[in-house]
């Protein structure tokens, strides 16, 4: 006699649920890491630009053109980094609802599983009980054979 779950099939399609949603919130999670990563290197980039144009005012050999760029440059930095700050919130959001369905996800699962187990172990006592009582069955059998052939 086997064990065999009724709810096996409904188990593996939620088991298949968490592992899409797992991967939906690695995907989401990447992106808004890569995003971060972008407002970084836009952060070096600034610090870079105001580094060298320190070093050539220090310098004295200034080109006036050249603190004009520079300082543009640094204005139009800062604003893709507010733009990709506002890109990076709504990333967070969506990262966020993702792990939430990610955790309803395995919760599920989980129930599942643990019901499962339930049963195994429900299943496991009543085999147990029947093994013991066809056992004793052959036992008594035996003993009455005994006892009439002993007369």
């Amino acid at each position: 006699m086997k064990f065999k779950f009724r709810l096996e099939t409904l188990r593996k399609h939620r088991k298949n649920l968490e592992e899409l949603a797992r991967r939906d919130f690695a995907n989401a999670k990447d992106r808004s890491d890569q995003i971060l990563k972008q407002i970084d290197n836009f952060y070096d980039d600034d610090d870079k630009a105001r580094e060298y144009a320190g070093a050539v005012v220090r310098d004295e050999t200034t080109d006036p053109g050249f603190l004009q760029l520079s300082s543009e440059f640094i204005e139009r930095n800062k604003i893709r980094i507010e733009q990709k700050k506002m890109e990076f919130r709504e990333a967070l959001v969506v990262t966020e609802d993702k792990q939430q369905v990610l955790v309803e996800a395995a919760r599920e699962t989980k129930v599942l599983d643990k019901l499962k187990e339930k049963k195994k172990e429900i299943f496991l006592k009543k085999l147990r009980k029947k093994n013991r009582k066809d056992t004793d069955e052959v036992v008594v059998q035996r003993h009455g054979r005994r006892g009439f052939y002993e007369e």
